[in-house]
């Protein structure tokens, strides 16, 4: 009995010890940088508000794919390159390269004689002077269609004259 309780404390000094070395060895961010193409740049505080890796934390490459996901949440770019290069000293380096989303300077209505222009821009969810964000612009369409749906549903039939959502205008 005194042989396996031996045996067992043995086995986990070693497997605490191993643990300790691959938490020693964990790579930290020894720089990160954020590079942005276009003339519509973000603020940097507003890129840095969703990222997790920072200079002298712990790299993972889970950590920069989360980040590299919070990034395209955020509505704000359009595209996202990273570059991770090994220190001598075990630290990475970092570099973003970040597109920003274009800025949308014009919204327009056309072809929709069924409707007042304002009664469909309550819907909206995306508006001149914002980013374009595709998450957005499916928001606005999925409440377009749920106008149409209520229409049909006051009509109390389905209303032959509103078949599509493009019935209602398209977006220039």
């Amino acid at each position: 009995m005194k042989f396996e309780i031996t045996n067992s404390i043995r086995r986990l000094i070693l497997a605490v010890s191993i643990a300790g070395c691959f938490q020693l060895g964990a790579a930290k961010v020894g720089s990160l940088k954020i590079e942005q193409d276009g003339d519509n740049k973000i603020p940097q505080e507003l890129l840095n508000v969703t990222m997790r890796l920072r200079k002298g934390s712990e790299y993972t490459r889970e950590y920069l794919d989360e980040d590299i996901k919070n990034l395209y949440a955020s509505g704000k770019i359009s595209d996202v390159v990273a570059k991770v290069e090994n220190l001598a000293n075990g630290n990475v380096s970092i570099i973003l390269q970040v597109k920003p989303s274009p800025v949308i300077s014009v919204m327009k209505i056309e072809g929709n004689a069924k409707f007042e222009t304002k009664d469909l821009q309550k819907h909206f969810t995306i508006n001149e002077g914002e980013r374009l964000n595709s998450r957005q612009l499916n928001e606005t369409l999925e409440n377009l269609r749920k106008l149409k749906q209520t229409i049909e549903a006051d009509n109390d039939t389905p209303c032959s004259r509103y078949n599509s959502i493009e019935e209602f205008g398209s977006f220039v």
